[in-house]
């Protein structure tokens, strides 16, 4: 099992960790696991709800890792991420402005029935 780790972020924590350590090697069996569905995918619904609990719990480990063993990958998603989010910011905005333009209508039909600004 530790001896088919390729990350050198998982490698140098063992080296930290005593074995008589438990949480610590939960710990680095669980980034272990992480590891592997980073390097050999998801296979299944339960592998990949396995994966994405891992990968929520340990967000700081799942980018280091992947970003040192598939760093073209890795720049793929988080470049994907940035256009969504600048996509989602540009929705928001374009609301926000109907929302605007929307209340300045009402107002304007309000003050033409008369009624007070």
């Amino acid at each position: 099992m530790y001896k088919e780790v390729k990350s050198e972020f998982i490698k140098n924590l063992i080296r930290q960790t005593s074995y008589r350590d438990v949480r610590g090697r939960k710990y680095i069996d669980e980034l272990i696991t992480l590891e592997r569905f980073i390097v050999d995918g998801v296979h299944s619904w339960g592998s990949a709800l396995h994966y994405r609990n891992l990968k929520e719990k340990y967000r700081r480990e799942w980018e280091a890792i992947y970003k040192e063993l598939k760093p073209e990958e890795f720049k793929q998603i988080i470049e994907r991420k940035e256009r969504e989010a600048e996509e989602r910011r540009r929705e928001i905005e374009e609301m926000r402005r109907q929302e605007l333009e929307e209340e300045m209508r009402k107002k304007k039909e309000w003050l033409e029935m008369g009624g007070l600004e």
